[in-house]
């Protein structure tokens, strides 16, 4: 990491982040095979809600504060 850092040649600070990725996945401590889906149920007089990809209905901007209540 501390080579790359210094590193003014493109070709040979690729080839030495490609080897730190390389030993960083190799040496993983744990690895991520599931993840969990999440429902959601929103009352029909919300509007504006959206959901993010990935993230549901509220870890992402503006979130909960962009939705109103139709009349």
């Amino acid at each position: 990491m501390n080579q790359a850092r210094v590193e003014f040649d493109g070709a040979k600070r690729r080839a030495l982040y490609h080897e730190l990725h390389r030993i960083v996945a190799h040496d993983q401590p744990y690895l991520w095979t599931v993840q969990v889906a999440s429902k959601w149920a929103v009352n029909r007089r919300m509007q504006d809600v959206r959901t993010s990809k990935g993230l549901g209905l509220f870890l992402w901007h503006p979130g909960p504060f962009a939705w109103s209540v139709a009349e």
